[in-house]
């Protein structure tokens, strides 16, 4: 689609947000945590606070030789007895001798999506997969690359923030990659965002050939669309492999100078997007062993899977899921084993909702304040696509059939 043109911020809201706070807060906040260190005989050189979306950070100076046992000893005591909302303390904070205190603002603004678009981190990154997830405690925008990722884990309770991410995950690929560059899977088990959907659907759409609507409508098709996507990844696996690439950018660069024959193409990069994970594991017991195959080949050839649950327990984050997705997003959740579970760290426990998220990768932590999208957006952006023409959707190959169904199948006694 020579002719496509990405979506512009206008068709997004320009609601402002305000980063600061008053200078009472501030200090109130600031004398209440010295007042709790002193209390566990923690001493602290300089204190240093910036104000971040959602948080204020209190960057405490230690002085060299402290034992930092104490702090990490008694880490629950010092957040219950310093009595705010979202604390989280990091000891020390990486790279400094300081302890690090975070504690919510009284007053946290919507951050609008817009935000995230008109920055130059989204803009002028040459990430091929972008994906924006928020904003940091130091203003910054936290902005990925989601084929590095190469696969992404969202877990946190009811209405924390995880559909939003969601939506946010979407929308950044959607301002950055045309319809020939990428396609997306949804398995959500629901009809969210149903209007929208229907209306990128035929642009940005892999679906099986049978299949007529972007929600699945059962188990069963939300399995064979996991099997598909093995296909899929086999199929591609064949391709490069014939066209000498080692990664799906090498072999679209050669199809794009003429270096290969006729019968190589460009491939779209596909983002399959799960929700409600922990459904369709209990549903089908199968899944998460499909699931992990495909996770653990299909990086080279460009399929990624984002999966989101609210149920960070070890019956769904178990440890080949935990192998599977190296790059980890927590939002609240009921006790720190949770937080654990999903981050290898505590903190989660303690975040607050609506947005308040904490980023692993690699074993390294961010706190982000998500952004707010309107449903209202997500429409305009998807009639400015449905706008534009309607391309056929990418057909994904029909699965092979699984050896222990077609038994089942052939089972005489089978429905005794």
């Amino acid at each position: 689609m020579n002719h496509y043109e990405l979506p512009t911020s206008e068709l997004l809201d320009s609601d402002r947000i305000n980063l600061s706070v008053s200078a009472e807060e501030e200090e109130q906040k600031k004398k209440k945590v010295l007042k709790v260190l002193d209390a566990f005989a923690i001493q602290v050189n300089e204190v240093k606070s910036k104000v971040g979306p959602g948080t204020i950070t209190y960057e405490l100076g230690l002085p060299h030789g402290i034992d930092l046992q104490q702090a990490r000893k008694y880490r629950r005591d010092i957040i219950w007895s310093i009595a705010e909302r979202g604390v989280r303390l990091q000891i020390p904070i990486p790279g400094k001798v300081a302890l690090g205190v975070e504690i919510l603002r009284d007053e946290r603004e919507r951050l609008p999506f817009r935000k995230a678009v008109e920055s130059s981190a989204f803009w002028e990154t040459e990430a091929a997969l972008p994906i924006a997830i928020g904003m940091t405690n130091d203003n910054e925008m936290w902005v990925k690359d989601l084929a590095k990722c190469p696969h992404l884990l969202i877990a946190g309770e009811q209405s924390t923030g995880k559909h939003m991410l969601l939506k946010s995950i979407v929308l950044s690929l959607l301002y950055k990659k045309g319809p020939d560059e990428l396609k997306f899977v949804f398995m959500t088990g629901a009809d969210r965002y149903a209007e929208a959907n229907r209306q990128i659907q035929e642009c940005y759409w892999a679906k099986l050939p049978e299949v007529s609507e972007p929600i699945m409508p059962d188990d069963k098709t939300g399995m064979r669309t996991i099997y598909s996507l093995c296909e899929e990844m086999y199929r591609r696996s064949d391709l490069l492999r014939n066209s000498r690439s080692r990664q799906i950018v090498e072999h679209n660069q050669k199809v794009r100078e003429k270096k290969l024959g006729n019968n190589y193409e460009v491939l779209p990069y596909i983002v399959v997007i799960i929700d409600e994970l922990e459904d369709w594991m209990f549903r089908y017991p199968k899944f998460e062993l499909s699931l992990s195959l495909l996770g653990t080949l299909s990086r080279a050839v460009g399929i990624h899977l984002v999966a989101a649950t609210k149920r960070a327990g070890h019956d769904v984050i178990s440890g080949m899921l935990k192998a599977l997705f190296d790059a980890r997003i927590a939002f609240s959740v009921p006790q720190e084993m949770n937080s654990r579970l999903v981050l290898d760290h505590p903190g989660a426990e303690n975040l607050a909702s609506y947005g308040d998220m904490l980023y692993c990768k690699s074993g390294k932590l961010e706190r982000i304040q998500g952004f707010y999208i309107d449903e209202k957006e997500l429409e305009k952006v998807a009639s400015h696509i449905y706008r534009q023409g309607v391309p056929s959707p990418y057909l994904l190959p029909e699965p092979a059939i699984i050896e222990e169904e077609k038994a089942e199948e052939d089972d005489e006694l089978f429905d005794y």
